[in-house]
């Protein structure tokens, strides 16, 4: 038997942070990549080196969940994946319309 940790808060905050992650660097990459000549293969390479930092967060702080390591020895990996969240999240909403104006 795998015996969970009780505080499934913290673990959906995890997950819901590494989506809107996803979700924010794949919005903005995609709208830089819309435009290029082959963007098929542009997309992926773009996409991977920003999303790594964030999967790599993702995976601490689930590790340190699952093992039930207090939260401050891993909550720098989830203020890193919080920072990406912010800073991708403002940076597509202020530059969205312009790299998709015609």
């Amino acid at each position: 038997g795998l015996s969970l940790p009780n505080n499934w808060l913290i673990m959906i905050m995890i997950i819901i942070i590494g989506n809107l992650g996803i979700m924010a660097i794949g919005s903005l990459v995609s709208g830089l990549a819309m435009r290029a000549k082959m963007s098929e293969i542009l997309l992926p390479i773009l996409l991977f080196p920003l999303v790594s930092p964030l999967l790599i967060g993702s995976v601490k702080a689930t590790n340190g969940w699952f093992q039930g390591i207090p939260f401050m020895n891993w909550q720098f990996w989830v203020l890193l994946m919080i920072t990406f969240v912010v800073v991708f999240a403002l940076l597509g909403y202020t530059i969205f319309d312009h790299i998709t104006e015609e």
